[in-house]
């Protein structure tokens, strides 16, 4: 993948100064030039994987804290029976 990295940094110099995200980046390769994804397979894999990564855990995260809302007053309205 480095090797890849390395070749397309030279090859699409040119093109890569005008770009300022990874989702222009994306939609370069993936829409624009369709000819380009067999020759970086690699790269491509890797910019898929990594724009379908979260960007936080905001959600586990918010689930965790409704379950220990809701186990707390499950708890402090069970009674002795």
């Amino acid at each position: 993948i480095s090797q890849q990295i390395i070749n397309f940094k030279t090859i699409m110099s040119a093109e890569l100064s005008n770009m300022s995200s990874i989702y222009e980046l994306a939609q370069f390769l993936f829409v624009n030039n369709n000819s380009l994804l067999s020759s970086f397979s690699d790269l491509c894999t890797v910019l898929q994987l990594f724009l379908t990564l979260p960007v936080t855990s905001a959600s586990a995260e918010r689930t965790f804290s409704k379950l220990k809302l809701i186990k707390s007053h499950l708890r402090s309205t069970m009674t002795q029976s």
